[in-house]
């Protein structure tokens, strides 16, 4: 439900904070609109394995194409 996807996002933001420094405002806002949890655990796993925001950003906008 929006609980575990909420949670889901909160984490993901969470580690990428802690690993990588401020999350950017585009990428927060990206993953708190999502609805589905399936691409919130495929960035959640991205996130603890991508070496800079902006790797993690092109993930998010290849996502969208």
């Amino acid at each position: 439900g929006n609980g575990k996807i909420f949670y889901t996002s909160f984490t993901s933001l969470s580690h990428m904070s802690k690993d990588l420094g401020n999350v950017p405002e585009d990428i927060r806002n990206r993953v708190n609109i999502e609805t589905s949890t399936e691409p919130l655990r495929k960035w959640h796993k991205a996130a603890a394995r991508t070496e800079s925001l902006d790797a993690f950003r092109e993930l998010l906008h290849n996502e969208l194409l």
